[in-house]
């Protein structure tokens, strides 16, 4: 039986993780589900390793078997091995337990972002289920000067470029993102831009990074909200966003 890389575990004993993993790749797969790939090479890592113990979280079943449909003939990667508790009946509760607290945490992280808009006079709520039902996409929608603005949420860490992005905001209030339409703020400048306060900049510098996949977070949306932890709040927006904005601010100034 081969072994999968990295984890020193026979692949039956990870399954279905270490199955999945095998056929579809870490890398390749990351970039399909939007996710980095640390996140999904710690499906095929035991439970006292930090891993889910060879559990893939259901909300990323039917994505993996549409991919896997079509990279692979004949694919072996079903919903019936993904539902698979083979290899991790010992470790399930622990691996359903770290889900839980993953998607709570990221469910606190929305509410967080709707309220705070809230806060700030405007509507906004969050979507149900995370935006994963028909007609309700992403994560949270507000209404600037009564436009429907759709939010991603992430918790993130330094890698995919979030650190980067938060490191050059910490210089600047308002950026452009060199090579993409795309504009980074921090919240304060956020703020005032959907609330019709903000002053557009003279000359909207632009800064080049080395930005991973972070990005692709957004594909689908008009705003990226995402913080490190308990951190400060930082903000992409695609470039058509944020001219409209821009140009909300400049009637009423």
């Amino acid at each position: 039986m081969a072994k999968f890389p990295n984890t020193g575990r026979l692949a039956y004993a990870l399954a279905p993780a270490a199955i999945v993993l095998q056929h579809l790749g870490v890398r390749p797969l990351a970039r399909a589900l939007n996710i980095s790939p640390e996140a999904v090479s710690q499906w095929a890592r035991p439970a006292e390793r930090g891993g889910t113990g060879g559990f893939i979280p259901p909300r990323y079943h039917s994505a993996i078997c549409y991919y896997a449909a079509t990279v692979l003939k004949g694919s072996v990667v079903t919903p019936e091995l993904l539902a698979s508790k083979t290899g991790r009946a010992a470790t399930q509760e622990d691996a359903e337990d770290m889900a839980n607290r993953q998607r709570q945490k990221g469910d606190r992280f929305e509410r967080r972002v709707a309220q705070k808009l809230t806060d700030l006079g405007l509507t906004a709520r969050r979507m149900p289920l995370s935006g994963a039902c028909v007609g309700f996409e992403g994560d949270v929608e507000y209404f600037p000067f009564g436009q429907r603005l759709l939010v991603q949420c992430k918790i993130s860490g330094d890698g995919s470029g979030y650190g980067r992005i938060r490191n050059a905001l910490e210089k600047t209030a308002v950026f452009q993102l060199e090579g993409a339409d795309m504009v980074a703020v921090n919240w304060s400048y956020f703020a005032r831009l959907s609330t019709g306060r903000a002053v557009a900049p003279a000359n909207l510098p632009s800064i080049k990074l080395p930005l991973g996949t972070a990005l692709k977070a957004i594909e689908g949306h008009h705003v990226l909200v995402f913080r490190k932890d308990r951190g400060e709040e930082a903000v992409v927006l695609t470039g058509p966003a944020f001219r409209w904005l821009i140009d909300r601010n400049n009637e009423r100034n």
